[in-house]
């Protein structure tokens, strides 16, 4: 096998399960060759632990087979993340683990935090000290890194899912609920251009009765929420002096950082820089999608932090030996499998011709 290794992930989410296969070099570059995402049934997975062993573990195999098929390899192992680092402690994952021996699937399950900060901060954000905050659907946990070694991590059981759930009170289905957050929600309502505007809710044939929100009225929904999850985590940590030491940073990464003007409102929080990661530069891919995305920085820093090639090398696909036949050709015995002119003098390959070909002196005494 080469020095390139083949790496399996899987990144357990609350909404969704993604699966890639990268190609990891020598000089620890990745090549992202596929990825796979399914959406679980709702329930499936609650603030990042299993529920529903069976679904979770049919969408795991599904992705492998694609990502098989995809990648023409067969995987034996595979490196995996819960979003909550806790549902490792409960019997659904005993049994999903054991379901997947059974499969013939070795699983290495890898501690999301440690990776992402591992791979994402820089030497100099490691000594100084950083905090990543990881905004995910059902959950949002944080590490922080100083001196380079973690100094405060944990999680809280809410995510972007909240936030479109307290909007779902405006007799809004989660799918629109969604979108509107997205498009039209801010965490920083002093910023709205327009924020006495109306937006439509439900249309009405009398303009009076249709239904609506001003920008300004969601912002402040989503704010609140907002302020629920990150101040849970961030007003302990401004106590300590060395939080708001000179040179520290903040990273985001996870789906939810997207979230229009949250870098700056955590700024505004906090005092620090803060950017959303979500380039990649040790990371590239031949196939159409973007992974430069902060909703893959899990995934990615799992795929960097394999060290095991997850394919199997199957026997049913191991090259015969060539054995060397006498053939008589025009009264002349050769041997075959000759490919090239230099092979005659090794008794190797094959070669084709109606004419008589140049033979070794090795054979020409054979009757």
């Amino acid at each position: 096998m080469s020095d390139t290794l083949r790496i399996v992930a899987f990144d357990i989410g609350t909404n969704k399960i993604v699966g890639a296969v990268s190609e990891k070099t020598s000089d620890e570059r990745l090549s992202i060759i596929a990825i796979e995402e399914e959406k679980t049934l709702n329930g499936s997975m609650y603030r990042g632990r299993i529920n529903n062993v069976n679904d979770v573990l049919f969408h795991i195999m599904s992705i492998i087979k694609k990502l098989q098929n995809k990648t023409n390899s067969k995987f034996h192992t595979i490196y995996l993340s819960l979003s909550n680092e806790k549902g490792y402690d409960t019997e659904e994952w005993k049994k999903l683990e054991k379901e997947m021996v059974s499969r013939k699937i070795k699983v290495h399950k890898l501690d999301r935090l440690d990776c992402m900060a591992d791979t994402l901060m820089s030497s100099a954000e490691k000594e100084i000290g950083c905090l990543l905050i990881d905004f995910g659907a059902g959950c949002t946990s944080f590490i922080l890194r100083s001196n380079n070694t973690p100094d405060k991590r944990g999680i809280i059981s809410l995510g972007g899912n909240n936030i479109t759930k307290d909007l779902t009170y405006l007799n809004l289905k989660p799918e629109d609920a969604e979108k509107l957050k997205i498009k039209l929600g801010s965490t920083k309502p002093e910023k709205l251009l327009r924020p006495n505007a109306r937006i439509i809710l439900e249309k009405s044939t009398n303009v009076n009765e249709a239904k609506y929100i001003t920008p300004l009225k969601l912002s402040e929904m989503i704010l609140d929420r907002v302020k629920d999850i990150c101040l849970r985590f961030l007003d302990p940590m401004k106590k300590h002096e060395e939080f708001s030491k000179p040179g520290r940073s903040i990273i985001l990464v996870g789906g939810g950082s997207y979230l229009n003007d949250l870098p700056e409102w955590i700024s505004d929080q906090t005092g620090l820089s803060v950017k959303i990661e979500d380039k990649f530069s040790f990371a590239d891919s031949p196939i159409d999608i973007d992974i430069n995305n902060a909703k893959y920085a899990c995934l990615i820093s799992l795929l960097n932090n394999g060290t095991e090639d997850c394919r199997t090398i199957d026997e049913n696909l191991k090259p015969e030996k060539k054995t060397n036949k006498l053939v008589k050709i025009k009264g002349v015995i050769v041997i075959s499998n000759l490919r090239t002119l230099s092979d005659l003098t090794k008794n190797a390959s094959y070669i084709r011709t109606t004419t008589v070909p140049i033979i070794p002196k090795s054979i020409n005494n054979i009757k």
